[in-house]
């Protein structure tokens, strides 16, 4: 026998064992490091299957409570807004104190010619022209705060009829000089009060002088009437 037949025939035979050119994974017996393939494709099979995790839901009556506390938080914020917005409270009390200027410059008007103290006919003289002018820069102050053409508030012309009223009776029981005095001292401490109030409102230099001006006027028109009251 040719010694290269046996070398053949044993190569054969190697090959059955061991595979295709020494390969041992060929011979489908388990070979070194197959156990840890096997071991990282089953996790890796495990990963790609895993559920994602559950985002946390609320309870239907937890997401009702905070959405209520939101809207009541944004209805709150709406009215301090406005509430904070000096405006509207601005162009009231100008408003009331430019028809309660116009109340007692229509009295002094209309009683003057009756009063028997002539130091009493110029003192009311004076004092309508103080609550003329100073509706003129009520006017300009309305006028900034986008109204127009300013309006009494409606009960002014009932309590004009009141006070009117009350200066006719004293002319006819010939008191009229004292009441109308002790009337508009009163009226005139009312009113610096109305004034005070409007002038810590005001933002605008030239308007918190309009009123500190009208204030002062005032002031002494009341100490003149006091004056002809105690002769």
């Amino acid at each position: 026998m040719n010694p290269n037949d046996n070398y053949g025939a044993n190569n054969q035979g190697g090959a059955g064992l061991t595979g295709p050119a020494g390969d041992p994974s060929s011979a489908g017996y388990p070979y070194e490091g197959a156990n840890d393939v096997l071991n990282n494709s089953t996790y890796l099979g495990e990963i790609a299957v895993a559920a994602p995790p559950k985002q946390a839901v609320w309870p239907k009556w937890l997401a009702i409570i905070l959405g209520g506390i939101a809207v009541l938080a944004g209805l709150v914020f709406v009215v301090m807004s406005a509430a904070s917005d000096p405006k509207p409270s601005i162009v009231s009390d100008a408003q009331s104190a430019y028809g309660r200027a116009e109340t007692l410059a229509t009295l002094s008007r209309n009683f003057r010619q009756y009063f028997d103290s002539g130091e009493l006919r110029g003192v009311s003289s004076e004092f309508q022209v103080v609550l003329e002018g100073f509706q003129r820069n009520v006017e300009v102050i309305l006028e900034a705060n986008g109204v127009k053409s300013p309006a009494a508030p409606k009960s002014e012309a009932d309590y004009l009829a009141e006070l009117d009223q009350k200066l006719k009776d004293a002319r006819i029981l010939s008191t009229l000089d004292r009441v109308y005095v002790s009337e508009m001292t009163y009226q005139i401490e009312a009113f610096r009060a109305l004034l005070f109030g409007l002038e810590q409102k005001l933002t605008v230099i030239d308007h918190r002088e309009f009123i500190s001006t009208a204030y002062e006027q005032l002031e002494e028109m009341n100490v003149r009437l006091n004056r002809i009251l105690l002769n």
